[in-house]
């Protein structure tokens, strides 16, 4: 079994040994001003683990205009689901047993109601449920399967979502590599999904192409590193897009093999019709990050903001597509915070798991405040998915 080393929040080895994962939060892609009209804002769900126990439970809340939270009735859930994702139809849970994938159909007062399993091991035996993401328009599903090819290499597994029930059908598989160690994120034409590792401190920023099916193919070109001060290098973690063709990646500079050089900054990556990737940025136009190590990366589904987790809470900067990043928010949450999402009515929601805090606030681009209410506690979250309504 290989030593799978990754920088970017815990390991999937760890997750898959202890059945526990803290992964990259996947917002559903979305306008961000709310409606005159609208009397909720979102559907809120934590995969959780309750106190003395080794099952998990999904806890589901409504999220009021204002990003208050009630609880769903009948929440917590039962179900043994671990990473989520949605398609904004279906919620979708990685099975405890990490062999199977769950669906379930999200009623209209956010009630969850149990559709279809879907066996994802196709008669191997190293393939394994894990991290779970969709694309931009829901129609397909992708796990990132650790030790998928072969038993001894990460693969995405992609799958076709059945509209009526959320049963999966396999689609394809693709990648052969350790150092594939995040879900993908999608650039807004859908043709395009990017991640990032620094798998043995080995730097990799790496894209597939997603064909008219769902199957994804991994691109052969990888896009350079920032520029970084003399005898430094830089290590990258994880991805986001905004509503065009811009991918922000969070990198940490190095000294040397496992020496870091100071704090994460931000990144910014154009893609062109290809796919390929360029950036303009370097070590003195990239904002640091006040937030430790980071642990997840999300942007506002209008694309101007970008929010940072990391080991010392979570922060939001303003994301200008092509130009650098730049600095807007302090620390918004003290201590770790694993996953993070958005809603469409400026509201940003955030776990996490030592503290068994669930964080919600409301962020525009002129002002960020704690919503009243929050942190709310629950127990052991794991994961996070927040569906606007």
């Amino acid at each position: 079994m290989k030593n799978h080393w990754m920088i970017f929040g815990a390991t999937i080895l760890a997750a898959v040994t202890a059945a526990a994962q803290v992964g990259v939060a996947r917002p559903v892609i979305a306008t961000e001003n709310a409606t005159a009209v609208q009397s909720n804002a979102a559907h809120v769900y934590v995969s959780i683990t309750p106190k003395d126990s080794s099952n998990y439970e999904v806890a589901g809340y409504t999220a009021a205009a204002n990003g208050q939270l009630t609880a769903v009735a009948g929440s917590p859930f039962g179900e043994d689901v671990t990473y989520l994702t949605t398609n904004g139809k279906q919620l979708f849970g990685a099975n405890r047993n990490g062999v199977d994938i769950d669906a379930y159909t999200m009623e209209s007062d956010g009630a969850l109601t149990y559709a279809a399993a879907t066996d994802i091991v196709q008669g191997k035996n190293c393939d394994t449920a894990l991290s779970l993401f969709v694309d931009r328009t829901g129609a397909s599903l992708y796990n990132l399967d650790y030790d998928g090819n072969e038993c001894a290499n990460t693969t995405y597994q992609s799958f076709a979502i059945a509209p009526t029930n959320g049963k999966l059908t396999i689609v394809d598989e693709a990648g052969a590599s350790p150092e594939l160690a995040t879900p993908l994120e999608f650039i807004a034409n859908n043709e395009f999904g990017y991640g990032a590792s620094c798998y043995h401190f080995m730097p990799l920023i790496y894209g597939f192409a997603r064909g008219s099916e769902g199957a994804l193919k991994e691109l052969s070109s990888h896009p350079a590193l920032p520029i970084a001060p003399a005898n430094e290098n830089y290590c990258p973690a994880g991805a986001a897009a905004d509503a065009a063709n811009h991918v922000a990646i969070a990198v940490q500079p190095m000294a040397g093999y496992g020496t870091t050089a100071g704090a994460f900054q931000l990144a910014t990556y154009t893609a062109n019709a290809s796919g390929v990737l360029t950036t303009a940025s370097t070590h003195a136009n990239m904002p640091a990050v006040s937030v430790g190590t980071v642990t997840s990366l999300a942007m506002s589904p209008s694309g101007n903001l970008l929010a940072v987790a990391g080991t010392n809470g979570v922060q939001v900067f303003h994301f200008n597509g092509a130009n650098p990043v730049t600095k807007y928010t302090g620390v918004l949450a003290q201590g770790e915070i694993d996953a993070i999402a958005w809603d469409k009515s400026n509201h940003l929601y955030a776990i996490g798991q030592a503290a068994g805090k669930l964080y919600v606030f409301t962020v525009t681009a002129t002002g960020a405040s704690e919503v009243a209410g929050s942190p709310y506690s629950v127990s052991s979250p794991s994961s996070l998915v927040v569906v606007p309504e």
